[in-house]
């Protein structure tokens, strides 16, 4: 279940980084990061701009 976790790998990432250890896996959460933003930008973009109206 947490393989497929996002949070599970931004966490790993972001603890590696502080503690100078292997980072486990930071372009994997980079393409994540990047996948959910790709997603959820435009949808919140075009409920900001409707209700803007």
């Amino acid at each position: 279940m947490t393989a497929a976790d996002v949070v599970t790998h931004l966490s790993d990432a972001f603890r590696g980084l502080l503690l100078g250890t292997p980072a486990g896996g930071p372009i994997l959460s980079l393409f994540w990061a990047a996948g959910i933003t790709a997603v959820f930008m435009p949808l919140a973009m075009r409920a900001h701009r409707s209700d803007s109206r």
